[in-house]
């Protein structure tokens, strides 16, 4: 009985040492963040291609990039440095991985590469060996938008329109220039001009699955429908087209300007109401009391 309770506990203590020691799934972890901007053996999509990224730099040097890609950028690593400005200086948010889920992450990257990079032109006019980009066409371009469509674009940015999943809008944290909207938010950047740097499907991307962790956890509760993703896309488009026919506004003098002139008028409201106050050094009513008091004892 007792060699039974033994080997009981020993292969008890065997199994959640295999469930401890598991490998990461790198397939999922690479779906849950990285698969938002960046596809393997289907072309630039907002970041690079990853097939064979493997062969393309160090496993230290990835690692080190993953987990923090501003951080060798501001070191001055050259080839972070050229893959920030290739892809438009767009900020790639640090992995929340430690570093055997990256390395989980690289081997799944490894098994989906193909063995080469470079596709074999089939095209007349193509030169044999020529290396392809495969874009990802949208099922229906922003190109084919609506006034409508820009417009419930505009006001679900706005926050006019509520989103399906009562997200926050857009609006909250970014600002675009444009007449007909009022300053928006200053906790991420200015979007006037993004539909330039990321195109239609890295916008799409952005919205529908957010990469950054407090755009994230802002829609936690309720993700942007693919819908919305487009109307939005629709009018961000349309807002870097018309940016240089709009007006840049700063409300921070008129703000200030606001204040001042509701302290004076404050101040003027209470002069008036105090106006008949007698001023004296000594409140007479406390002082007479307190000498009657005194000479009654």
């Amino acid at each position: 009985m007792k060699r039974l309770a033994i080997l009981f506990l020993s292969l008890v203590l065997l199994e959640s040492t295999a469930v401890v020691y598991a490998q990461p799934d790198g397939e999922a972890l690479f779906n849950n963040i990285c698969a938002v901007c960046h596809k393997i053996n289907e072309g630039k999509f907002v970041g690079p291609d990853l097939a064979n990224v493997h062969q393309k730099r160090t496993e230290a040097w990835l690692l080190e990039f993953i987990a923090s890609s501003q951080k060798m950028i501001l070191s001055g690593d050259p080839d972070a440095v050229a893959i920030f400005n290739e892809f438009n200086q767009m900020q790639m948010p640090d992995a929340p991985y430690n570093e055997e889920e990256i390395k989980a992450i690289l081997t799944y990257i490894a098994q989906e590469s193909p063995e080469l990079i470079a596709v074999e032109s089939e095209s007349s006019s193509g030169s044999e060996g020529e290396e392809q980009v495969v874009e990802s066409e949208p099922a229906r371009s922003v190109e084919d938008a609506t006034e409508e469509e820009i417009l419930l674009g505009r006001m679900l940015f706005t926050g006019e329109k509520r989103l399906e999943g009562a997200g926050p809008a857009c609006i909250s944290c970014h600002h675009v220039k444009n007449d007909k909207i009022i300053g928006g938010g200053l906790l991420a950047k200015d979007l006037t001009s993004v539909f330039a740097r990321l195109n239609e499907t890295g916008i799409k991307a952005m919205v529908s699955a957010p990469p950054f962790p407090v755009m994230r956890e802002a829609y936690s509760r309720g993700s942007v429908t693919d819908e919305e993703a487009y109307y939005v896309t629709a009018f961000l488009k349309y807002a870097d087209r018309e940016q240089y026919g709009q007006h840049s506004r700063n409300y921070q003098h008129r703000f200030l300007a606001t204040g001042l002139t509701g302290i004076i008028v404050l101040l003027g409201i209470y002069s008036f109401i105090w106006r008949k106050r007698r001023k004296r050094k000594v409140n007479h009513g406390i002082y007479n009391r307190q000498i009657s008091s005194e000479s009654s004892l």
